[in-house]
């Protein structure tokens, strides 16, 4: 059987959410921030493009504070929600 998005996306964010990882590692921890980012291109995926711009949105200034403007990971971050966004402006 194929992988369907909207079934992973629910099943990853159950066991491996956010919110755990702020609540294990901390806000700030680069690997909650993986995760954030992950959950949101699954959500966009799953075929919720405005929920990953937004999430994209949300996710953006903490990597700038973290890791700094230049990062490659700030960087993917900021492709990532252009890509969504031109997504969505098609739909």
């Amino acid at each position: 059987m194929p992988a369907r998005p909207a079934p992973n996306a629910y099943r990853r964010g159950s066991w491996l959410g956010a919110a755990w990882c702020r609540a294990v590692l901390g806000p700030d921890h680069p690997n909650t921030l993986t995760t954030r980012g992950n959950l949101a291109g699954k959500r966009g995926e799953a075929g919720d493009p405005a929920g990953a711009v937004t999430a994209f949105e949300n996710l953006l200034p903490d990597r700038v504070r973290v890791l700094g403007p230049d990062h490659p990971r700030t960087i993917a971050t900021r492709y990532s929600l252009a890509r969504w966004k031109a997504r969505e402006v098609r739909r």
